[in-house]
C-alpha cells in the first residue's frame, strides 16, 4: 500500500535504473477517528496527531501505527494489551485481538503482549520474513455472558504467501487453515478466517456459525476480505461490490453499489470505504458505532471492534512533480526501447540540448 509508505520511482535506460525517492509527501500519514461504545476509553483516548499509517480494533482496545514505525495503543488495559506494546520503530503490522495484541517488527517477526490465552503468545512462530498478522477472538457476541473469555488464535502470512495459524483450535481455526503459498491477505474474526489467494479465490475456516465457513462464495474473482465475529466479507475485484455471508449483520447487508475500496467487520456491525473515500456502515447500531461515523471523504482504513469503529483519515497532499527537459525524456524513452547500442544517438541528442 502507498499510503503512509516511502515508494521509489525507476526510470528504464537501457543500461541501468535511475532510482530515487517520489518525495516526502508520499510519507504523510493520516489522521485517527474513532466513535461508538467508549466503555474504556477505546474512543475518547484515541491519540491526536497527522502521522498514523495503520490501525487495528480489538474488544476494547486500539491500536496504531505511525511513519516512524511506532506503535501507539489505547482502551482497556486490563491485560496489559495496552500498556504492554513495545517501544521503538519500524514495525510494519498490528493486530488487536480481546485481551491481546501483536505486531510485526522491521524483520517480519512477530511481538506480542496482553495475555497469553491458549498461548497466542507464547506459541506464535519465532520466524522472520512475515508480512501479515491477525488476531481472533472478538467478543462477545450480542446476549452472550460478557464474562465468558473466547479462546485466542493468530494468524500470519509469510513472503510466500504461506499460512501460520496457533493458539486456540477450538473450531478448527489451526488446524484447518488452508495449506499451500500463493495467498495474499487474511481475516479473523471470533473463531473463523478468511484468506485471498493470488488468483481472488477466498478460502475459510473454523466456525461455520450461519454459514461462515460453507457459504463463502466461489467463481467469483475478490480484492479483499474481512472477518467479523458472526459475519464474513468480501470486495469483488472487478465491480468493486460486497458479498456478505453468515448470520451476523445485524439484520441488514452491505450497501448496494460498486467501487468499494476497502470493508471491516465487528463484533455485530461493519463498515465499508466507499469510491468516494467516505465511510458507510451498517449492521447493529447499540453505541452509535454505525450512525455515528464521521462524515467526508478522504478515508482509507476502517476498523471494527465489539460495539465501537476506527478509521483512518488520509490527510491531503500533492504529488510531486519532476520537471524533465522535453529532449532529455526522448532521450530517456530512445535508450529504453532500442538499448544500449543506440546510445551513441542518445548522447548526441543529449549533446544537442545542453548548445
Amino acid at each position: 500500500m502507498l499510503f503512509g509508505r516511502r515508494v521509489l520511482f525507476a526510470l528504464s535506460t537501457g543500461v541501468g535504473l535511475l532510482v530515487g525517492p517520489v518525495g516526502a509527501s508520499w510519507a504523510i500519514g493520516g489522521t485517527l477517528h474513532a466513535w461508538g461504545g467508549d466503555v474504556s476509553g477505546q474512543v475518547s483516548e484515541a491519540p491526536a496527531g497527522s502521522n498514523f499509517t495503520a490501525i487495528a480494533a480489538g474488544t476494547g482496545h486500539g491500536l496504531a501505527l505511525d511513519t516512524d514505525g511506532r506503535i501507539h495503543a489505547w482502551g482497556n488495559d486490563a491485560s496489559g494489551q495496552v500498556s504492554g506494546a513495545p517501544a521503538g520503530t519500524n514495525f510494519i503490522a498490528i493486530a488487536a485481538g480481546e485481551v491481546s495484541s501483536l505486531a510485526l517488527n522491521g524483520a517480519g517477526s512477530i511481538v506480542g503482549w496482553g495475555a497469553d490465552r491458549s498461548g497466542v503468545l507464547s506459541g506464535a512462530p519465532s520466524a522472520s520474513g512475515l508480512v501479515a498478522v491477525q488476531l481472533g477472538a472478538q467478543g462477545p457476541a450480542p446476549g452472550a455472558d460478557p464474562t465468558t473469555p473466547l479462546g485466542s488464535f493468530g494468524v500470519a502470512l509469510d513472503m510466500n504467501g504461506e499460512i501460520h495459524a496457533w493458539g486456540s483450535d477450538a473450531m478448527g481455526q489451526v488446524t484447518d487453515a488452508p495449506t499451500g503459498t500463493g495467498f495474499t491477505a487474511i481475516s479473523c474474526g471470533g473463531m473463523h478466517c478468511l484468506a485471498l489467494h493470488s488468483g481472488g479465490a477466498v478460502s475459510a475456516w473454523g466456525w461455520d456459525s450461519g454459514g461462515l465457513v460453507s457459504d463463502t462464495p466461489t467463481g467469483v474473482s475478490f480484492a479483499s476480505v474481512a472477518a467479523g465475529l458472526l459475519s464474513s466479507l468480501a470486495i469483488g475485484g472487478r465491480v468493486g461490490a460486497i458479498e456478505a455471508w453468515g448470520a451476523g449483520h445485524g439484520g441488514g447487508g452491505p450497501p448496494p453499489g460498486g467501487g468499494y475500496r476497502a470493508i471491516a467487520s465487528g463484533a455485530a456491525h461493519s463498515l465499508a470505504i466507499d469510491a468516494s473515500g467516505a465511510i458507510r456502515g451498517w449492521g447493529l447500531d447499540l453505541s452509535g458505532e454505525v450512525s455515528s461515523a464521521p462524515s467526508g471523504t478522504g478515508f482509507v482504513e476502517v476498523a471494527a471492534g465489539t460495539y465501537w469503529s476506527l478509521a483512518l483519515q488520509r490527510n491531503a497532499q500533492t504529488v510531486p512533480s519532476l520537471t524533465i527537459p522535453r529532449t532529455l525524456a526522448l532521450v530517456v524513452l530512445l535508450v529504453g526501447i532500442v538499448g544500449f547500442p543506440k546510445l551513441s544517438l542518445a548522447k548526441w541528442l543529449t549533446s544537442r540540448v545542453s548548445r
